[in-house]
């Protein structure tokens, strides 16, 4: 409420939409429910109606006021906006247009018999913009399940998103990765790092890596194993075989890989491939974690990985050894890993193998393949884009 001339006995003009209003068409040009609203509940509606002489408004405005809240809304839009409602009482039509209008919040219809009519919420969020799905969902779970459900995580914001997975209205896993990657939820990464993909009766375990040159990504959390290869292509390609189907695949080469990699994307709907290999080496190197070891999580290679002295030459069930920083095991020793270099060209493997000296399971080692070639000791992880 702002004076308009101090000289006089108190008068003042309406402020309605940022705007001071000196007359009703004002307050139609200017129009905001919500101002108006404010200005009913303190009587600034009837002075300045009173003050200009709209006696016929103020019996309506008067009667308004002894109503419930959705009534004195809906009564407070049809006296003053441009288009009048469809009625002067609630009900589902009258509700539906000022939630579409976005006069009303669900905030608005609590203690009405509107306040649980999902069916309400569902036409109205039909029709109006993200925008405003994202305000409505900021109060109401009902809705927010509902937009999760029926629309897209994609739609809302990064504080609704959250409260998805906050509230735990998300609760699996892999979900709770992928919205919190869509909004970087950074904390909510770092405490889901772990993707995981069923085929079948094998899980593929994907662990996420961050602060990568090319960008984030994830990485298998162990080699494929012979497992979760005879899952994919019904068959098992590898010389060790005595130790049970969790022992790494090995005598595959680069092309016996991509075949597995378009199957197994066929009947996930996933973008697997192939690691390149600055993202092997990084994320054999703890990624943003990173120690500083040579071996990958630790400077001895006992602790981390099977090689000449401790695996007898034959390869180990993957994940026996000490992870690395990020929870990913077996990048030094077992088995090598085939990686390709998009950069320069080619393939190569990294990390050494269970045949080989603790030189060529360091880090840095790593040697050129021919992608036909095979060996009983070559091996593969999977990679898969953000």
């Amino acid at each position: 409420m702002r004076y308009i001339n101090k000289s006089k006995p108190i008068r003042f003009s309406l402020l309605v939409g940022g705007k001071e209003c000196l007359v009703v068409e004002d307050v139609k040009k200017n129009f905001n429910l919500s101002d108006l609203y404010d200005s009913l509940m303190n009587q600034n509606l009837a002075k300045w109606l009173s003050q200009i002489g709209k006696t016929d408004l103020l019996e309506k405005i008067e009667s308004i006021s002894k109503t419930d809240m959705l009534t004195q809304k809906i009564g407070l839009y049809n006296l003053f906006a441009p288009n009048k409602l469809s009625s002067d009482s609630p009900n589902i039509g009258t509700v539906k247009e000022l939630l579409v209008k976005c006069c009303i919040t669900f905030d608005d219809l609590k203690g009405t018999q509107y306040a649980r009519n999902i069916e309400l919420k569902k036409t109205a969020i039909e029709n109006v913009d993200d925008e405003i799905i994202n305000r409505w969902c900021e109060s109401d779970l009902e809705l927010l399940k509902y937009v999760y459900s029926k629309k897209s995580y994609n739609v809302l914001n990064e504080r609704n998103s959250r409260t998805l997975i906050d509230k735990k209205i998300v609760t699996d896993k892999n979900l709770i990765l992928k919205i919190a990657v869509d909004k970087n939820l950074n904390d909510i990464l770092e405490r889901n790092c772990e993707y995981d993909i069923r085929v079948g009766d094998t899980v593929f375990e994907m662990i996420c890596v961050k602060g990568c040159y090319d960008g984030d990504f994830y990485i298998g959390k162990y080699p494929v194993t012979q497992k979760q290869w005879k899952t994919v292509m019904e068959y098992n390609p590898s010389c060790f075989t005595l130790g049970g189907y969790n022992l790494p695949v090995e005598n595959v080469s680069v092309d016996d890989c991509q075949s597995f990699i378009y199957k197994l994307n066929k009947m996930t709907g996933e973008k697997f491939r192939l690691p390149e290999i600055e993202e092997w080496r990084y994320a054999a190197k703890g990624g943003n974690k990173r120690s500083g070891f040579k071996f990958s999580g630790s400077n001895s290679i006992t602790e981390v990985g099977w090689n000449c002295s401790n695996s007898r030459g034959e390869t180990h069930t993957v994940g026996q050894k000490k992870p690395n920083e990020l929870g990913i095991y077996d990048m030094s020793g077992n088995v090598g890993e085939l990686c390709k270099d998009s950069k320069f060209g080619g393939y190569f493997l990294c990390g050494g193998s269970c045949d080989d000296y603790a030189e060529k399971c360091l880090i840095s080692y790593s040697i050129s393949v021919n992608p036909n070639s095979r060996s009983c000791t070559h091996g593969f992880r999977l990679a898969l884009s953000l």
